[in-house]
C-alpha cells in the first residue's frame, strides 16, 4: 500500500458514516484486510483514530492470514508501542477523556491476551522489557495496563507469561517500591 493510499484510508476510516455505514465499514474492512501490509497496520494503528475507525482496524487483525515474520513483526510494533493506541475524541467532551482511557487499557489487554501471550516464549526479551518499562513508569496508565495484565489471572493461577518474565515483574516492582532489602552478609 502506497503512503498516499495509506493516509487516505485513515481519513475515510475517521469521516462519519452516515447512513451508508455498514457498505463503507465493509470495503474499508476488505482493503484492509487485502491491500494493508503489517508495517501498514502499525501505522495505521499507532496514528489517532477515532473508536469507530480503530474497531474496523482491530477487527481485521485477527481475519488476516500472516507468515511467522509478519506476526512477529505485528507483536515487535505493537509491544513498541507499549500496546497503547491512540484514540482521538470526537468532540472535546472533557468526561470523555477518562472512557477513552480505559477503552485503551482495554484494548492493549485484549492485545496482549491475543497476540503476546501466545508468542511470550519466542519474543521473551521483547516481552520483559515491555512489562519491565509498566513497572519502571509512573505514568497512571502504564500502572493500569500492568494490573490488568498480571492481577485479573491471579485468583485464578498466574498469567499465562513466561516464568522468566514474571520474575523480571517482581524483581522492577521490588527495586521500584524499593521493597528489596538486603539480606545478612554471608562470611
Amino acid at each position: 500500500m502506497t503512503r498516499q493510499a495509506r493516509e487516505e484510508l485513515i481519513r475515510q476510516l475517521c469521516e462519519p458514516f452516515g447512513p451508508r455505514a455498514d457498505d463503507l465499514r465493509g470495503t474499508y474492512r476488505r482493503r484492509i484486510l487485502q491491500e494493508a501490509s503489517v508495517p501498514d497496520l502499525l501505522h495505521i494503528l499507532t496514528v489517532r483514530l477515532n473508536c469507530q475507525a480503530q474497531n474496523v482496524v482491530l477487527g481485521c487483525l485477527g481475519d488476516r492470514d500472516y507468515s511467522e515474520g509478519e506476526i512477529g513483526d505485528l507483536c515487535s510494533g505493537l509491544l513498541h508501542a507499549r500496546l497503547l493506541l491512540p484514540v482521538r475524541p470526537v468532540d472535546d467532551d472533557p468526561e470523555l477523556d477518562g472512557e477513552l482511557r480505559r477503552r485503551a487499557v482495554e484494548v492493549a489487554v485484549w492485545l496482549f491476551q491475543w497476540l503476546v501471550v501466545p508468542r511470550a516464549e519466542q519474543y521473551l526479551q521483547q516481552v520483559t522489557g515491555f512489562l519491565g518499562d509498566l513497572v519502571s513508569s509512573s505514568a497512571p496508565l502504564d500502572r493500569q495496563l500492568l494490573e490488568q495484565i498480571l492481577i485479573p489471572e491471579w485468583p485464578l493461577g498466574q498469567p499465562e507469561l513466561p516464568s522468566a518474565a514474571l520474575r523480571a515483574v517482581v524483581r522492577g516492582l521490588y527495586h521500584h517500591y524499593a521493597l528489596w532489602t538486603p539480606g545478612p552478609e554471608r562470611h
